[in-house]
């Protein structure tokens, strides 16, 4: 709760700032000026990559489309080690077999974003977007990012799954950022019947 605080009154103080004194720089605008102080923030922070997420402001998603959280358990996530490991066998000599060692409970949270009604399950093609987020890698979390998929949502007539792409902080990053991308398209194919000509990817 302290931590929430100190952000909300960190982007209080800092739109204060931008309309009474001006930005830093004459071109920044108020996006921008935030975009600075989250990172002056995150610099003087030794808190892990999960607490800053957990403390990202949230955003409503846009009007007639709804949120539907949940967990994904980590039988995907070992359908998708399986073939995670038939591509990096080669590299093994120089990987660290940490990566593969995951908590029985170690899910994985995501949400869809789908249209009210949308009847969704009853056409011939469900087109799914997998929408992995950006935010530098320290913050924020798919909430942040439903005005983007909701919007995606409706313009495509599709059902969006949201997620972040980082994992625990590991070493080879890289490689671990494609193990949450395979189990959501195993999740989503299940889940949906749909083939992979119905499921496109958006990286932000």
């Amino acid at each position: 709760m302290t931590d929430f605080l100190k952000y909300s009154s960190l982007i209080i103080s800092t739109t204060i700032k931008h309309y009474l004194n001006g930005p830093p720089r004459p071109s920044w605008d108020l996006k921008s000026h935030l975009s600075f102080a989250k990172f002056a923030f995150l610099a003087d922070n030794t808190k892990t990559i999960e607490q800053f997420q957990s403390i990202s402001l949230p955003s409503p998603a846009k009007a007639g489309v709804i949120i539907n959280e949940f967990k994904i358990n980590n039988d995907y996530r070992n359908e998708a080690q399986v073939h995670l490991d038939k591509i990096l066998k080669p590299y093994e000599h120089v990987l660290d077999p940490e990566w593969k060692n995951f908590k029985e409970d170690d899910g994985i949270f995501a949400e869809w974003v789908q249209v009210s009604n949308d009847e969704w399950e009853k056409n011939e093609v469900r087109k799914t977007i997998l929408y992995l987020h950006g935010g530098g890698y320290y913050f924020l979390s798919k909430e942040s990012y439903r005005p983007i998929t909701s919007s995606l949502a409706k313009l495509a007539n599709a059902r969006v799954l949201g997620k972040f792409n980082l994992l625990e902080e590991m070493k080879f990053l890289s490689i671990f950022n494609v193990l949450p991308k395979l189990k959501f398209f195993f999740y989503s194919n299940q889940l949906s019947a749909c083939t992979s000509k119905s499921i496109s990817c958006r990286i932000t």
